[in-house]
C-alpha cells in the first residue's frame, strides 16, 4: 500500500482558558485530545524544543479564541506575540514551519508579529494584517467549509449553539477579509479544518467550490489546492514537472471548463500517487500499487 504524505503536527499551543485548552468548555460531540498549554515564553520554548525533539514538522500556536470552543469568542486574542515568538525562534531554529489559528484581528497581527509561516481562518484582517502578510510571504488558510458546514446544519445537528451563533456572526467578515487579502495578492493554500462538523476528510475539494463562490479565478483555486499548499509544507508535490511527486487524479472534463467534476467524488477515474496507481473507478477499494502510465 501507498502511505500518505503528511507533516506532522502534534499538539497545539493554546494559553490557559484559550481555544484549544481542553477545559475551555468544548461541547461533548467533540473529542478534544487537548493541547500544550503554555503561559509565558519559557513554556513556550520548552514545549517547542519538545515537539521538534520528538520529530514535528509543523507548530501551530492558538493566536485567538475559536468558533467550537465555547468558553471564548473568536474576537478574543489568545498568545501573545512573545509566547509564539519564542517558539518560533525554535522552529526556523530547525528549519520547521509555524502556522497560527487566527480569527480577531488583534490574535491576527499578533501571530505575524512572531514570525509564522501562515495564518489559518483570517476572520478579521486588518489592512496592516495583508500588508505584511504580502511583505512576508505569508499564506493565508481561508477553511471557508468549516464554517459554511457549522451554520449549513446548525443547532438541530448537535452543534452546540454558541458556535452555530459565532459562525453566522463572522462569517460575512470572514469572507469580505479573505476577499480584500486575494484582491492585494495575498497567497492563498487550500485547506478546511477537517474534523469541524460535517467536515470529513476526502471531501475536502469543497474547499475549492466556496473559493470560487468567494471570488477567485479557477486556476487561482487549483494553485491554493495544489502548489501552493506543497510549497507551504515543503512537500515536493503540486506540480506536473521533473523532481516532483507524481500525485494526479485523472478527471472525466477540464476543471477549468467545469469545476465541478474537482469536488463529485464519482467523477474521480483514477488516483495516482507517488507515481503509482491506487484507485481507479471500478474499485471503490485501493487497489495494489504498480506503475501508472500517463
Amino acid at each position: 500500500m501507498w502511505d500518505p504524505i503528511c507533516a506532522w503536527l502534534e499538539r497545539h499551543f493554546p494559553s490557559l482558558g484559550g481555544h484549544a485548552d481542553p477545559a475551555n468548555g468544548f461541547p461533548p460531540h467533540i473529542h478534544w485530545q487537548g493541547g500544550a498549554v503554555v503561559d509565558s515564553p519559557d513554556d513556550a520554548r520548552r514545549e517547542a524544543r519538545r515537539q521538534l525533539r520528538d520529530g514535528v514538522d509543523v507548530l501551530k500556536f492558538m493566536a485567538s479564541g475559536g468558533v467550537m470552543s465555547t468558553g471564548d469568542k473568536s474576537t478574543e486574542r489568545g498568545l501573545l506575540v512573545e509566547e509564539m515568538a519564542a517558539a518560533v525562534a525554535e522552529a526556523k531554529n530547525r528549519g520547521k514551519k509555524t502556522m497560527a489559528h487566527a480569527q480577531a484581528q488583534e490574535g491576527i497581527e499578533n501571530a505575524l508579529k512572531a514570525g509564522v509561516d501562515s495564518i489559518e481562518h483570517g476572520f478579521y484582517l486588518s489592512d496592516w494584517a495583508i500588508e505584511e502578510m504580502i511583505k512576508r510571504d505569508v499564506t493565508l488558510v481561508a477553511t471557508l467549509t468549516a464554517v459554511q458546514q457549522i451554520i449549513d446544519h446548525g443547532v438541530e445537528s448537535g452543534i452546540a449553539p454558541d458556535s452555530v451563533e459565532k459562525a453566522k456572526v463572522a462569517q460575512e467578515a470572514h469572507q469580505n477579509s479573505l476577499l480584500r487579502a486575494f484582491r492585494a495578492g495575498v497567497r492563498f493554500a487550500m485547506g478546511t479544518d477537517a474534523g469541524t462538523p460535517f467536515n470529513y476528510h476526502g471531501d475536502n475539494a469543497q474547499e475549492i467550490r466556496h473559493l470560487l463562490d468567494l471570488g477567485l479565478n479557477i486556476w487561482d483555486a487549483l494553485e491554493a489546492a495544489t502548489i501552493h499548499g506543497a510549497e507551504l509544507l515543503d512537500i515536493p508535490s503540486g506540480l506536473i514537472a521533473p523532481g516532483y511527486l507524481a500525485d494526479l487524479i485523472l478527471l472525466p472534463d477540464n476543471p477549468i471548463d467545469h469545476p465541478p467534476t474537482l469536488w463529485t467524488t464519482s467523477e474521480r477515474r483514477q488516483v495516482i500517487k507517488q507515481g503509482q496507481l491506487v484507485k481507479r473507478l471500478d474499485s471503490v477499494d485501493p487497489v495494489e500499487p504498480k506503475e501508472a502510465t500517463v
